[in-house]
């Protein structure tokens, strides 16, 4: 059962991996109608985030904890591409941190929402 205080994602194996070794310890949505609803509009009540790898899951509940993890969310932010100061400022910032990586599919024209990840919930 899915949580109302808790925001959905399903991930890539590639992506689920990184952020299960603690190598990627953010998530990206572009800025569009859709996520908007799921994310900017439902921030004050996301508690969590939770990710599946793959549209398929076991449905024996010990090898689903494979394909599954929920943590905390630290911070939900959004990153403009504008040449306004203070967002293009931010937008730097977050790049000099390694935070958005080309190699992980950040687009520097495209807006984004940013899920900053806290601790992982067992």
């Amino acid at each position: 059962m899915i949580k109302s205080n808790s925001l959905f994602l399903v991930l890539k194996a590639k992506w689920f991996d990184m952020i299960k070794s603690g190598k990627k310890k953010e998530e990206y949505r572009r800025v569009c109608d859709h996520w908007n609803r799921h994310i900017w509009l439902a921030k004050p009540k996301l508690e969590t985030v939770r990710f599946q790898m793959g549209y398929c899951c076991p449905t024996d509940p010990d090898m689903r904890k494979l394909y599954r993890m929920e943590f905390k969310i630290e911070e939900i932010d959004c990153v403009y591409c504008t040449q306004y100061k203070e967002a293009k400022e931010k937008r730097e910032e977050r790049f000099k941190r390694g935070s958005l990586l080309e190699a992980w599919g950040y687009n520097k024209y495209e807006n984004y929402f940013v899920i900053s990840l806290g601790r992982r919930i067992e």
